[in-house]
Order: C-alpha cells, then structure tokens, then sequence
C-alpha cells in the first residue's frame, strides 16, 4: 500500500524524526509499506524502500494516533472470523489515550486484525450505556455520553430493524438483550452470526471515531446478507464523525447504493482509478460488473422516503422490509427524482412523500410506484390512527389522565386547528417563494401581508399586489376545503412538540415517543397500503 502524506502529516513526521533521534528531520511525502508473509517468517511488515521503515513504525505508535487524528488507521480485512465470548465481562475505558491505544494495538497485532470477538460489542456497549445514565461526581448526567449512547444505539437499531437493542435495566443491569417485534426479548447470543459480526464492526467503528480516525475496511458485505450490508454501511457512518474517513472495498451493489456517486473510485485493469459521478454512471458500473437489472441493489425492492423517520417506521411496521433496501432522500422532490431514474431500469422501486397542497401529483409514469400520504407528515398519519394512539396511551407514553385514543385524537386535531393562521401564512410565503426570488419575510412576521405586499412592491411585475391577495384567499380555501381533517395541512411534527412541552406525550424526543408506540405494532391502514403496493411490485 503506497500513503501519500499531507503537508501537516510530513511536519510530524518531521517532529518524530527530531524527537526519537533517528535521522535529520524531513518529511516524506510517499511511503509504501507490505505486508509480507513467509513460512518460517510468519508476518512482517517491509517498506520500499527499506530506509523509509521508520515511517511504518512511526504510525503504530499509539501517541501518533492521539495527537495526528489523520494517521490514526484502523484496518478491517475482508478473511475475518467470529470468536464468541472468549473473554470476561468488564467495562472498558472511553478516554481518547485508551481508544487511541487499542486502535494502535490492533494495527500492531496483524494475525488478530480478521479476529471479532463477541465482547468487543458488548463490552463497549454496556460502557456507552452505563456512562450514559450513571451521574458523574458531582451528581450530574454527561449530555455528551447520553447523546454517544443515543448516537450508537441507533446505529444497532438501523442493523436490527424491526428488532431493537434494549439498555440495562435493574432488572437487567449486565445483560444487553434485542427486543423483537412481539415484544419479547432474547439475548445478543440469540442473533444470527452475520448479525453479531456486524455489531462488532459498528462497536469498532464508533470506538475508533472517537479518536477520529480514518477506517478502512475490506469487503464489509463479507459473510452478511446483501440487506444486512446495506444497514452495516449506514450504521457506520452514524460512528464517524464528519472529520474521519471511512473507505470500504466492495464488489456489491448493496453498499454502493448507500454511497454518493462522486464518493465512487472504479478500479481496472491496466487503467488509472476514475470518479462515478453520476446515478446513471452508478447503474452503468453495476450493469457491467455483471448484475441484472432487477439485482442491481440485491434485494427484492427499493423504498425512497423523504426523510429518515418514514423509513423507521416502514422499517417497524413491515416486516418484508427487512428484503429490501431503503434510503431516504432528503426532500420530495429528490425522491421523485429517484424513482423516475430507477424506474427506467426496471427496478422494483417506490417512494414515499408527504402530501402537499402546493405540489403537482405524481407523473402519470410514476405515480404506480409513488405513495402520497394523506397528512403532512408520517406524524399526522400516526396522531390521526386511533390504533396507534391506543398503544400510545397502553404504553403509558401519554399523561396517565388520558385513557380514551378518540379523546387524544380530538385534543391533536385542535392543536392543528389552532395552528390556522400560521398555516396560512406558511402557505403564502411558500407559493410566493415559488414564483419570485426576494427575501420574502418569515410566517411569523406580525403584520406579514402588509411586509408580504412590501417585497411585491419592489419586484413590480414579477408578483402583483392582486396575486398576493389571491394567494391568502387560496390559502383560507384550502384551509377550509381541510377543516375536518387539519393534519393534511398541518405538520404532526410540529403537535407533538406542543404536545411534549405541555406534558401530554411524555418522552423527551417526537421521535422515541412514536418508535416506543410501533413496538406494538398497530394497524395503521396507510401501511397497509404501503405493503400492499410493495406485494405488487414483487409478485
């Protein structure tokens, strides 16, 4: 392997040199080092050329690592084998010196790269958990460990969906254990070894961005299911943060789809390493790496959403989920964009959008594989299911005086309607912000026609005082045209919030109130459809 190194990484190479008394102090800007391999030798490491062997030692000091974050490496090989629960329990440091020594003894250890061991995991994730929720000295609780529990928590959870990691307890205050759909529980020796070995990757990952380092890891697909690889891929970027680099080697698909395409680096014989910088150049490499169309992701179907919690809850829901692979875009029309791409490859795709009264439909080309919900939100079709505010309320995530679902169902409902004039303004920025580019004021402005007909003034024909008053009369039309059902206008988002803040759903975050709530899995009829229209497309 040839490293180049940077400007700052040769000024420390530099200092090392000057510091350990080895030879004057340059830098070096190439170095590539071997690993060698001999019958009687076993393993070694050799650089070429030999003179440059100083750098290579250089990088398994584990001080290096600490105090150059860009030569902290760690390795993952594509031949790796699981080894279950080898060693005692114990908890095991979180300081950057002791993350930064075990990053360093595992580059030094060549024969244990390949090793994984059970209690790599749950080691450092009973050490999360425990800083998480123990009070420091002082008998305070670390925000920074809880949002790191929080953080690789949900790594796991995106590996295991529909199943879920669970914290100690009192009742379980050493033994990690998964919850199923069911609601049952089992032990991490319940999980299938591929499962367990992806574990072990995320707990090493997210301990050696603590120090943030680079990662690299050969064939990460190795030994998983291709739907397993492509949670693996997203649950490890939850572990790097946005200064460390994870780079992965990979023939499948099922990774790739989860990376951008101008991350791509195409390798082949006899020709220079080039850019995929495009979705059709992406599905052009696949097409030649030999995939059919249909297994261009090597999973039964592709779901796009807007955002991240849709596909949680798809993900919670659907059990046939777990055959495909899912990913959210970002934005509706992103998500268009992408079925209409796949689409034309014949891939069994569909997208999920929120309604909105300011879009066209679908294209009649996609719009047998694109899903509208009918509210605002994946929140407001939840607070608008009476089942799945039922398992609210059985799961005690609801202030304990509430007991009747169609009691909570009318109290969101008048939560929206009290949002009237706020959607109303909401509605006139956004159609104008569609039509003119200015700086248009904020929904909340006080007097915000007057400060709306302002900025129209100033744009002269490109918005007209008749069209802005047109758009707060079509504004209040829609509004009535929806007063039955608000939440289609309204963001259930934005309920739940004032929900929170007055007691109501009692957790800490919109997010964890509604996970909590699917663990039940209620019947929510727009999921169904949802399924139904997954069924369609691979039957």
């Amino acid at each position: 392997m040839t490293i180049e190194f940077d400007a700052a990484e040769q000024a420390a190479q530099a200092n090392y040199a000057i510091q350990t008394g080895i030879i004057a102090a340059i830098g070096i800007p190439l170095v590539t080092i071997k690993n060698v391999r001999s019958p009687l030798g076993g393993n070694r490491t050799e650089t070429v050329p030999a003179s440059h062997a100083w750098v290579a030692n250089m990088l398994k000091q584990e001080q290096i690592a600490r105090f150059v974050p860009s030569l902290s490496l760690v390795y993952v090989p594509a031949e790796r084998r699981l080894n279950s629960y080898n060693n005692p329990f114990t908890i095991v440091s979180l300081s950057p010196e002791d993350n930064a020594r075990s990053v360093a003894a595992m580059r030094e250890s060549q024969g244990g790269f390949g090793l994984l061991d059970d209690y790599e995991f749950e080691d450092y994730a009973r050490t999360l958990c425990v800083a998480a929720y123990l009070p420091n000295e002082h008998g305070a609780i670390d925000g920074a460990a809880r949002q790191a529990w929080d953080r690789f928590k949900s790594g796991i959870d995106e590996i295991l969906a529909p199943k879920r990691l669970l914290p100690l307890t009192q009742e379980y205050p050493s033994s990690l254990r998964i919850q199923l759909p069911s609601g049952q529980t089992h032990g991490i020796e319940g999980l299938s070894s591929g499962e367990r070995q992806a574990l072990i990757l995320v707990s090493r990952i997210f301990r050696a961005g603590e120090g943030h380092s680079s990662v690299l890891v050969d064939e990460p697909d190795a030994y998983l299911h291709p739907s397993l690889s492509s949670k693996l891929m997203r649950a490890l970027k939850l572990g790097l943060p946005s200064d460390s680099r994870l780079i992965v080697a990979t023939h499948s698909p099922s990774i790739l789809d989860d990376v951008e395409p101008t991350a791509i680096l195409r390798f082949e014989q006899a020709q220079s390493p080039s850019t995929v910088r495009t979705d059709d150049e992406r599905l052009q490499l696949y097409r030649q790496a030999g995939f059919r169309a249909s297994a261009l992701t090597q999973s039964d179907f592709l779901v796009v959403t807007e955002g991240d919690l849709d596909r949680a809850v798809l993900g919670d829901l659907i059990p046939e989920m777990s055959r495909g692979a899912s990913r959210s875009a970002g934005g509706r029309d992103l998500v268009l964009r992408d079925v209409a791409a796949l689409k034309r490859f014949e891939l069994p795709i569909i997208g999920v959008v929120d309604a909105d009264v300011l879009a066209a439909r679908p294209s009649p080309a996609i719009s047998n594989n694109v899903h509208v919900w009918s509210k605002a939100d994946i929140e407001g079709v939840l607070l608008s299911s009476s089942e799945f505010l039922a398992a609210a309320i059985e799961t005690r995530l609801i202030d304990p005086s509430i007991t009747d679902p169609s009691y909570l169902r009318e109290y969101f409902r008048n939560l929206a309607l009290a949002r009237q004039e706020e959607t109303i303004r909401e509605f006139v920025v956004r159609w104008l912000r569609a039509r003119a580019s200015a700086e248009w004021p904020s929904p909340q402005h006080e007097d915000i026609e007057s400060a709306l007909k302002s900025v129209g003034r100033s744009l002269s024909a490109a918005v007209s005082q008749e069209s802005i008053a047109s758009a707060f009369e079509e504004a209040h039309r829609k509004w009535e045209e929806n007063a039955t059902e608000p939440l289609a206008l309204v963001r259930g988002k934005h309920l739940l919030s004032s929900a929170r803040s007055a007691g109501v759903v009692m957790t800490t975050t919109s997010e964890s109130f509604i996970r909590a709530a699917l663990v039940s899995r209620p019947r929510i009829p727009e999921i169904e459809s949802v399924n139904a229209m997954l069924s369609s497309l691979t039957s």
